[in-house]
């Protein structure tokens, strides 16, 4: 299993910015997800969220103790001045990464999963080594005043591997139209037949592995 282990920077800044307005991304950097430093660790994508901060400058003014006009006033200036940068990282395909069955079972008597997922010391190292006194520089050269970065990875929501493309049914689950190798009517399309993933988003390439998903399925069913 693979997604893009995630830290995020959060910036307050000399000067107003109010995110909020548009698309929820503002402005992303993927220069950095390439290069020869890939051989030591991960690139990483350095996105610029563009969410707005009213509820979270809210709670941070409310939790100085402020009322009134000053309380108002905070949480304009948090609002306006506060921003966030999420870092993802490139996570090298690892197979003890995965989803398996335990001996346990729900109430249903259904096995319960075993997940083990670790980003590894591929990540770290882009964390300590590349991505956290990168994105410090960037939040120096934006004139924040406060950077807090996190010490903590996080999922993306990007899922990617687990049943894998492939043309051997003994090192992969799905051949290239995403059809199971041992049930000619099971398709698993979409991020799970990702055998590899990067620092950039995978939804398109998700997509994509469904219409050609989709499109063998039409095709089987004609000739049958």
């Amino acid at each position: 299993m693979m997604d893009q282990p995630k830290l995020v920077a959060e910036l307050e800044l000399a000067e107003p910015l109010w995110t909020g307005v548009g698309p929820v991304q503002g402005s992303s950097i993927m220069q950095t997800s390439q290069g020869d430093f890939r051989s030591r660790h991960g690139g990483a994508l350095f996105r610029f969220n563009n969410m707005a901060r009213s509820r979270l400058g809210g709670v941070a003014a409310l939790k100085k103790g402020l009322v009134g006009k000053a309380l108002d006033q905070e949480i304009r200036r948090l609002s306006a001045c506060t921003a966030e940068i999420a870092i993802e990282h490139e996570l090298l395909p690892d197979p003890n990464n995965r989803l398996t069955l335990s001996d346990k079972t729900d109430w249903l008597g259904l096995n319960r999963p075993r997940i083990y997922y670790d980003v590894g010391e591929y990540v770290r190292r882009s964390a300590s080594e590349f991505t956290v006194p990168l994105v410090r520089r960037i939040a120096a050269e934006l004139g924040a005043t406060r950077t807090e970065v996190s010490t903590e990875f996080t999922n993306s929501d990007h899922l990617m591997g687990g049943t894998i493309m492939g043309a051997e049914p003994s090192t992969s689950v799905v051949d290239v139209d995403c059809r199971a190798h041992d049930h000619a009517n099971l398709f698993l399309p979409g991020g799970g037949a990702m055998t590899t993933g990067g620092s950039g988003n995978s939804t398109l390439t998700m997509a994509a592995l469904a219409l050609k998903a989709a499109d063998a399925i039409a095709n089987q069913l004609k000739v049958g």
